[in-house]
C-alpha cells in the first residue's frame, strides 16, 4: 500500500508534504512547530491555513508546473497578512535568489508579515536575513521524536523520515547529510533486522562517533579518513564498517593496520578492534614478540576497562573472535573455513562474573595467529545482543560502543609499538 505521505515524485516534496499534512491535522503540533522555528508571535492556530505547491487563493498545480513557476513548496498563512513560506531541498542546495523570489511573491500576494523557512540536509550556506529562518531535516526529525508520545501525527512523520532516508540513500539521492539522527539500534523480535535499516543506522552511528573529536583523540581514531567505500551485502546477515587509526597511512589499505570495526547483525552489535590478516610485518612482529603472557596481560587490561560497561548494561559482553576465510574472486563473498568466538572472561577471572574459566580459548587464538598459514584475522572488543541489552535500543548504546573501543587501547598500543 502506498504510504500516506508518498504523494509526490520529488523527494523534498514528499517530506514537505509529510510535515505540512501533520501540521494541518494537529493544531498543537502546528503551534509547537512555529515555536521551534522561532516565528515570533504567529496568529492563533485556529486562524491558520496550509496549502502546497500553489499560490494562496489559487488551485494546486502539478509538481512540474510548480517547479517551472518557482512556487514555494508550502504556505502556512492567515487572512490578516501573516505567512510562513516553506522551501526545501535534499540533494541540491538552496540559493538566496530563490528564497528572495519567494519573499517577493508573498509581497505581491498582499502579505506584510512574511517569513521564509529554508530546510536542507546540511546546514545552509545562505547569508542570514531578518525574514529568513533556516533549519535541517535532522532538527525537524529530533523535534518530531520529542513529540511522538503525545502526537500520533508526529510519530507517523518521524517514521516516514526513517523510511525515506533508507530509500533515498539506497537510490544514491541522499549523498550529503542526513534526514534523521541516531536514536539506537531498532531491531528486536517485533522489529526484525533489515539490510536497508541497518545501513541507515550504521551511517548515523558512525557520523555521531566522528563528530566526537575528543573521543577520537582518546581512542586514536582519525575521524577524517573514510571507512568502506560502499556498504554492500543485501543478502548477508550483517552490515559493517570501520574507522582508521591515527598513524596509519592514509594511502595504505585499512587491512595493513589494526582498525576499529562495528557491525550491526541480525541479533547483536559487535564493536571490536580488528587485527587483520594483512597487517604490516613490523606490527605482526610486535604482536608475536609480546608472547602469550604479554598478550594475556593486554586482554586483562581490556577487561578491567570494560568492567563498568558490563555493570551499566548486562547484555554487554567482552568478546574475542577469530576467522579463517578465502575469496573465490575479487567481488565474491568470503568462504569461511574456520571460525570461533568466545567471552574474554573465560581466560581471566573477573569479580562477580558467572563465566567459567577456560583459558584455552585465548591461548588458541594467539597461537594460531602466530603460526597462521591462511587468511586469518582476530577481533577483540564486545558484542551487545539485542535480546539482553537494556541500552542498545536508545542513544546510550553509543557510550557502550565508545567505551569498548577505548578499552582496547592496551592491545592497540602494543601492536603499534
Amino acid at each position: 500500500m502506498r504510504n500516506l505521505f508518498d504523494q509526490y515524485e520529488q523527494p523534498e516534496n514528499k517530506l514537505t508534504h509529510a510535515i505540512v499534512t501533520a501540521l494541518a491535522q494537529d493544531s498543537q503540533l502546528l503551534r509547537g512547530f512555529l515555536k521551534l522555528m522561532g516565528c515570533g508571535k504567529p496568529p492563533a492556530t485556529r486562524k491558520l491555513k496550509v496549502v502546497e505547491q500553489s499560490l494562496v487563493g489559487e488551485l494546486e498545480v502539478s509538481e512540474e508546473e510548480a517547479e517551472r513557476k518557482g512556487l514555494p513548496d508550502a504556505w502556512i498563512y492567515d487572512d490578516e497578512g501573516w505567512c510562513l513560506l516553506i522551501e526545501s531541498k535534499i540533494a541540491s542546495r538552496l540559493t538566496s535568489g530563490q528564497l528572495s523570489r519567494h519573499h517577493r511573491t508573498a509581497q505581491r500576494c498582499g502579505f506584510e508579515d512574511i517569513t521564509v523557512l529554508a530546510i536542507e540536509a546540511t546546514p545552509t550556506r545562505i547569508k542570514a536575513s531578518r525574514w529568513l529562518i533556516t533549519t535541517t531535516w535532522e532538527e525537524i526529525y529530533v523535534w518530531l521524536i520529542s513529540r511522538r508520545a503525545e502526537s500520533a501525527w508526529a510519530r507517523l512523520v518521524a517514521e516516514y523520515f526513517e523510511v525515506a532516508e533508507r530509500k533515498f540513500t539506497d537510490a544514491g539521492y541522499l549523498k550529503e547529510g542526513s534526514l534523521t539522527v541516531f536514536s539506537g539500534i531498532p531491531f528486536d523480535e517485533d522489529n526484525p533486522y533489515s539490510y536497508l535499516e541497518a545501513k541507515r543506522v550504521l551511517k548515523l552511528l558512525l557520523a555521531e562517533v566522528r563528530k566526537d573529536t575528543r573521543f577520537c583523540r582518546e581512542a586514536g581514531i582519525d575521524h577524517t579518513l573514510e571507512g568502506r567505500g560502499a556498504i554492500t551485502g543485501k543478502k548477508s546477515k550483517a552490515v559493517w564498517d570501520y574507522l582508521r587509526l591515527k598513524g596509519a597511512s592514509a594511502d595504505a589499505k585499512h587491512t595493513q593496520y589494526p582498525h576499529f570495526t562495528i557491525g550491526i547483525n541480525r541479533d547483536h552489535v559487535n564493536v571490536t578492534v580488528t587485527l587483520p590478516n594483512g597487517m604490516l610485518g613490523p606490527l605482526k612482529r610486535n604482536f608475536k614478540d609480546m608472547g602469550y603472557q604479554g598478550f594475556k596481560g593486554c586482554i586483562e587490561g581490556v577487561l578491567r576497562s570494560m568492567a563498568p560497561l558490563t555493570v551499566k548494561d548486562e547484555g554487554f559482553t567482552p568478546w574475542g573472535a577469530a576467522v579463517q576465510r578465502r575469496y573465490p574472486g575479487r567481488s565474491s563473498d568470503a568462504i569461511i573455513d574456520g571460525q570461533m568466538g568466545f567471552d574474554l572472561r573465560t581466560a581471566i577471572p573477573v569479580k562477580g562474573s558467572k563465566v567459567k574459566l577456560q583459558e584455552q580459548w585465548l591461548e588458541f587464538v594467539y597461537d594460531t595467529y602466530c603460526q597462521k598459514n591462511s587468511n586469518y584475522q582476530l577481533q577483540f572488543g564486545a558484542i551487545i545482543p539485542y535480546a539482553r541489552s537494556t541500552k542498545v535500543h536508545d542513544r546510550e548504546v553509543i557510550d557502550l560502543i565508545k567505551g569498548a573501543w577505548l578499552s582496547c587501547r592496551p592491545l592497540i598500543d602494543q601492536v603499534m609499538g
